[in-house]
């Protein structure tokens, strides 16, 4: 097992992995774990196995987008508050450029870069980094017959069913099976990492909670119905977003088309169905399709606005939020359940990897794209960046 470093990362050191993790997540939130795992666990050591899958565990329970939540989460747990806002500024800035300059040719000049064949050839490579992942997170924490049971009956289900809803029956079962089971073999060491709890108590989350939704209502309502000036209208809407969107992007691109197309009329119907298709094809969440709409209603200041709205109000909730159930990590309670959390986590990731696999044409090319860059990751323990890079081009040249 991988140990933590007795020297913490710098916020530029912590700026520069988060970039990097940024500039090559593609394939869902999934993916980035994977690499962000690679950065910050394997190759620069500085957080351990345990934070990540908490951050996947917490993420998967509060609203906004999944990806920016969970890296928020570790910036803070890094660094504290700086490190929280250095790792959104990390984990958004190369998605948001790469967007905003395909934004930029599709508003002048009606047409953009054909990225297609890249993304068809970096997708296999990412299959193979998030494969990579699940099996080294394995080896380090499947450890009994029940954790083994539980990694598979997250894999099964989530081949059959998906949503929000069977994400929390999952991590919620996964925590009554692993207290059950593992009460007993729990010790008294601490497993998460250094930075230490904050000092809000359970109703001072509630209240920050409450608020923020009541906040989040009150000015989306005043952007549909009310005269109030077009920046205060992008926060409003996408504010609004960010505390209620539960259970990934997809799930809410529906809700993000009445409200900007049908109630506010601020993109068309084939515009918003464009700039969600930017959002895939980026690196990053796919809700960064927000920079595509707010460039249309206010340029340059329109994207920034839209985007720090779209992701740092859940940001800070799920944070602030997180203490309160953090606050008894020390639990022999919350230790064992978070014992079968952690293998329906890996679960989770396996399932990324498998539906990665299943979306795959099936052609030479993608097959050994994904072949080849897990024989390099697994065996020959390469920088995945290499695989990645490689990956695209083999896509531009054959695919």
């Amino acid at each position: 097992m991988n140990q933590l470093s007795e020297r913490r990362i710098s916020l530029w050191q912590l700026l520069i992995s988060v970039l990097k993790v940024g500039s090559i997540s593609f394939g869902g939130y999934m993916a980035l774990v994977s690499i962000l795992r690679d950065e910050l666990v394997d190759r620069r050591r500085v957080l351990k196995d345990e934070v990540i899958m908490d951050a996947v565990a917490l993420a998967s329970i509060f609203p906004g987008p999944l990806a920016v939540n969970i890296v928020i989460y570790v910036g803070y747990k890094l660094r504290g508050k700086a490190g929280m806002l250095i790792a959104f500024t990390g984990i958004i800035l190369p998605a948001f450029v790469l967007v905003y300059i395909l934004t930029y040719l599709y508003f002048e000049y009606g047409d953009v870069l054909n990225v297609e064949p890249i993304f068809k050839g970096v997708m296999p490579a990412v299959g193979a980094i998030i494969l990579s992942v699940a099996i080294k997170m394995t080896k380090s924490h499947i450890r009994h017959r029940v954790q083994v049971l539980l990694l598979l009956i997250s894999i099964a289900t989530l081949l059959t069913f998906t949503g929000f809803k069977t994400i929390i029956v999952l991590v919620a079962g996964g925590a009554i099976l692993g207290y059950l089971f593992f009460r007993h073999e729990v010790q008294g060491s601490n497993d998460l990492n250094e930075i230490p709890v904050s000092r809000f108590n359970g109703k001072d989350v509630q209240v920050v909670a409450l608020a923020l939704v009541a906040v989040a209502g009150v000015l989306l309502a005043l952007a549909l119905f009310g005269e109030k000036s077009m920046v205060l209208q992008l926060i409003s809407v996408f504010s609004a977003m960010s505390l209620s969107l539960f259970g990934g992007g997809y799930v809410f691109i529906p809700m993000m088309q009445e409200v900007v197309v049908e109630s506010l009329g601020w993109l068309s119907n084939a515009e918003f169905i464009d700039g969600i298709a930017l959002g895939q094809v980026s690196p990053g969440p796919i809700m960064i399709s927000s920079v595509f709409i707010g460039y249309k209603v206010m340029g340059i200041t329109g994207a920034l606005v839209a985007t720090a709205a779209m992701f740092l109000p859940s940001g800070i909730l799920m944070v602030a939020g997180s203490q309160m159930i953090l606050r008894h990590s020390d639990s022999i309670l919350f230790k064992s359940a978070m014992k079968g959390v952690y293998a329906v986590t890996i679960g989770m990731i396996f399932n990324a990897c498998v539906k990665i696999g299943m979306g795959l044409e099936v052609d030479v090319v993608p097959i050994a794209i994904f072949l080849v860059g897990s024989l390099c990751l697994i065996r020959y323990k390469m920088n995945l960046i290499y695989v990645i890079l490689s990956a695209g081009l083999a896509g531009s040249f054959f695919m």
